[in-house]
């Protein structure tokens, strides 16, 4: 079998692509990648009720995204979120409350 310096896709054959293209695609993937990490910052808290017991299961989410998560049997959560964003903390039989991170 002979190579023509072209790859076959499916039926079609491909043009090679050149070392040049590929480092730069590799880096283009990486700074976007590494944009979108610095932008999110990871934020923990504690939910708790006026007693200070905490919320077992409250909904922490992100307002109009469907990033979100639930406290632990501690009040904890964990939740990645972009600075300046809100954070709707919600339970059943309480006010929902929006604080800014």
């Amino acid at each position: 079998m002979s190579y023509s310096g072209k790859s076959r896709v499916g039926n079609y054959l491909a043009p090679p692509v050149s070392k040049k293209w590929k480092w730069l695609t590799f880096i283009l993937v990486c700074l976007m990648t590494s944009f979108t990490a610095m932008a999110q910052t990871s934020v923990t808290g504690t939910v708790t009720d006026q007693a200070g017991e905490p919320l077992i299961g409250a909904s922490v989410m992100v307002p109009g995204t469907t990033v979100g998560t639930s406290t632990d049997v501690d009040g904890k959560f964990k939740i990645n979120v972009a600075q300046g964003k809100k954070l709707r903390v919600s339970y059943v039989g309480y006010v929902t409350k929006e604080v800014v991170v």
